[in-house]
């Protein structure tokens, strides 16, 4: 058995799996903006008014990062989200 098919072995595992899934697709697209637009931590974490180090552990994973926090981050790198979603089969 696969590490992935232990933890989605059960409904609350299957939950948390999606989660991380989930945040791990957003930071990775902020991520590859700020670099595609050339914009560091210390300059996005100015715009939207926060602290640097905040800014790092919400991209982290640290801290939950909210919708609303995505938006203004999106909003800053001038940008707009497209979501899409696909069904699972489970594993």
């Amino acid at each position: 058995m696969t590490l992935t098919e232990e933890v989605c072995s059960t409904p609350e595992g299957s939950r948390l799996f999606t989660q991380e899934g989930a945040i791990v697709e957003v930071t990775e697209l902020i991520c590859k903006l700020m670099k595609e637009k050339n914009v560091t931590y210390s300059q996005l974490s100015k715009k939207m008014g926060i602290k640097k180090k905040k800014l790092r552990r919400l991209m982290a994973g640290e801290i939950d990062i909210t919708i609303r926090q995505v938006g203004d981050i999106l909003h800053f790198l001038d940008v707009s989200l497209m979501v899409s979603a696909k069904e699972v089969k489970n594993v």
